[in-house]
């Protein structure tokens, strides 16, 4: 697992001491037909904790890894604020599930915040997982478990490493521990991901 740096932890004793987080999103899908996703905002959560930071994709995405790390960084990654330039939304989709196919699904627990190009040209969604219940949650909660993400943080950092196209986690954060549901935030990562009209478009 990747630790955070020094510089990442870093103490803003004073929050106008921080760095603001700058995306420079282009949010091309939020362009597109209504049919295509629900726009909504995550739905925060009490005293938001920074848990891990992905340093070095951060840095891949041209993202500031402190100020990701400061307190205007770890309100986004918790949800408990949008960004600027954000249209968070949930993105619907179309596939099989359960052996059949099903011409409408969606999000259930992610929110799209939105895309950035990174310095090398590619394009990477934003993505918070476990950031509250949506049109496509079927009555669940919207939260995810710190030990499934941490399974998948893991998971997905050994098949980048393989060399398999997968999603990259950037971030986790957890909630206090008073609450009674914890959630966890991550970022993701497309990797070769070709943009393509609803149903059809592909999702890794």
């Amino acid at each position: 697992m990747k630790m955070t740096s020094p510089e990442a932890t870093a103490v803003f004793p004073d929050s106008s001491a921080a760095p603001e987080v700058y995306f420079g999103f282009d949010n091309t899908y939020a362009r597109l037909e209504p049919r295509y996703y629900a726009r909504l905002s995550p739905t925060p959560v009490r005293a938001p904790q920074l848990i891990q930071l992905n340093v070095e994709l951060a840095r891949s995405l041209g993202l500031d890894p402190v100020a990701l790390a400061g307190p205007s960084g770890v309100e986004i990654l918790a949800g408990n604020r949008v960004a600027e330039g954000s249209e968070p939304l949930a993105q619907a989709y179309a596939g099989h599930q359960f052996g059949s196919f099903v011409p409408q699904l969606g999000d259930g627990r992610a929110i799209l915040l939105g895309e950035v190009v990174a310095p090398g040209g590619q394009r990477h969604d934003i993505q918070l997982k476990g950031s509250g219940p949506t049109p496509f949650s079927r009555n669940g909660d919207g939260r995810a478990g710190i030990g499934p993400v941490l399974r998948e943080y893991l998971v997905s950092e050994a098949m980048a490493a393989l060399g398999v196209p997968t999603t990259s986690r950037a971030s986790r954060s957890g909630t206090s521990p008073a609450s009674p549901k914890r959630c966890c935030h991550c970022f993701r990562k497309k990797k070769a991901a070709k943009r393509l009209p609803y149903p059809q478009r592909q999702r890794l």
